[in-house]
């Protein structure tokens, strides 16, 4: 009785296995079986003829399998090559072509097709650890750790692979992707991981990605120690911890204008998070300063950065505008002494960019109608951080008689890059 029934156990499951779950789960069952008939009380009757698909096993094909023979079933992953770039993208296309919709595949090979960052990695972990790679940079690893070589090895890559492109495609972590192809749902594509019976009647459109997305409480702060809440949001939650790198640009420096996070993170399950923006104030006038805070990165593939991708904040000034005035070291001079006279304009607070004075010269009255050498304007530059700058004028003596002239020297103008030359007064 006992022979029997372990016949009859065998034969349902996999009959079952070729039903339900399709041949890919064929290697998950027949190891049970098999661990059936290994056992002592179950050794009659458990395989002459029985044909079992076993990966694990040497190639034999169908074709000239004996009674006692096992065959091989490639899985989908396993006609990856890594032969060459343009092999190794086409054939991932030719997969996930079977795996996925067509309107995601070129979504999900983008970051195959990444140029080679020149990464070395020490083993395998650390390899698959860092997909999706370019398809470069993969093959150049493979020969470089002998993968190509070691079958156990690049079937473990190649399923990592498909595996990561899957995860991508569907928006699904790496974890219940995993979850999913250790029950037989490996080459069930996207059927396998969002669940072959919800598939009956369903579209063939896919299920939208989770994305991230950034906002802030306020879009201007004071420089007086200002603060706004910055917010990353994930469209749904995942299952996994979610990290995102920030960059930041325009005119206001991180560390020197505002402080900030340069990554924030989202703990599994959750749908956001916040850190805050913090002014820092200063003495120098800048004029109001603004930062753009953009997400850059996301250590998950399958999470896409959205259109809400960045905001600017403005850094309002606290510094009143500077206000320059000029000074002279004398009130005249003769003609043929060959001295000089020093101006000196001054800001009466330091600003961020340097500053270019022009000194105009106006003729109010001569004796005669020459008038000695005269520049049509003198110019002083104030470097940036410093109050004063300097320019000299000596008379040039042309050696003729030309009475007293009466010249004024003003600040026409200043010039400085950004607001802060574009506000200075003149006093």
């Amino acid at each position: 009785m006992k022979i029997i029934f372990c016949n009859l156990v065998s034969f349902i499951l996999i009959f079952f296995s070729h039903a339900v779950f399709g041949s890919e789960d064929i290697d998950y069952h027949n190891d049970i079986v098999s661990s059936w008939c290994a056992e002592t009380n179950y050794t009659v009757g458990c395989g002459n003829n029985t044909s079992f698909i076993d990966t694990k096993k040497n190639n034999v094909s169908e074709s000239n399998a004996s009674p006692n023979d096992v065959v091989e079933q490639e899985l989908p992953y396993e006609t990856l090559s890594f032969e060459s770039s343009k092999k190794f993208i086409k054939t991932l296309k030719d997969i996930l072509k079977n795996e996925i919709p067509k309107d995601k595949i070129d979504f999900t090979l983008k970051p195959f097709n990444a140029s080679d960052k020149g990464s070395i990695y020490k083993n395998i972990k650390t390899l698959k650890k860092a997909l999706p790679l370019g398809s470069k940079e993969i093959i150049r690893s493979v020969k470089e750790l002998n993968i190509e070589d070691q079958s156990e090895l690049k079937k473990s890559l190649q399923k990592r692979i498909y595996i990561t492109a899957l995860s991508r495609a569907s928006g699904e972590s790496l974890s219940e992707i995993k979850k999913s192809s250790s029950i037989g749902n490996i080459g069930l594509g996207l059927l396998g991981v969002a669940g072959a019976a919800a598939a009956v009647g369903s579209s063939d459109k896919p299920a939208a990605l989770p994305s991230l997305s950034i906002s802030t409480s306020t879009s201007a702060i004071a420089e007086s120690g200002g603060t706004s809440t910055i917010t990353v949001t994930l469209s749904k939650a995942v299952g996994v911890d979610i990290e995102a790198t920030l960059v930041f640009s325009s005119t206001a420096d991180l560390d020197a204008d505002f402080s900030s996070l340069s990554t924030v993170s989202i703990p599994k399950g959750e749908t956001s998070a916040t850190f805050t923006v913090t002014a820092i104030d200063d003495s120098v006038y800048e004029g109001d300063e603004t930062s753009i805070i953009e997400i850059s990165s996301i250590d998950n593939s399958s999470v896409f950065i959205s259109s809400s991708s960045s905001v600017t904040l403005t850094i309002t000034e606290d510094e009143t505008v500077p206000t320059v005035s000029l000074q002279s070291s004398g009130n005249s001079i003769a003609e043929e002494s060959g001295n000089s006279i020093t101006f000196t304009a001054s800001i009466d607070q330091v600003a961020s960019v340097d500053l270019s004075v022009t000194i105009s010269t106006t003729v109010n009255s001569r004796s005669r109608a020459y008038t000695a050498n005269l520049p049509t304007s003198i110019s002083i530059t104030i470097p940036a951080g410093s109050l004063s700058g300097t320019a000299t004028f000596t008379p040039t003596d042309n050696n003729s008689y030309d009475g007293t002239t009466n010249v004024s020297f003003a600040v026409s103008s200043v010039v400085g890059s950004g607001a802060v030359g574009n506000t200075i007064s003149i006093h």
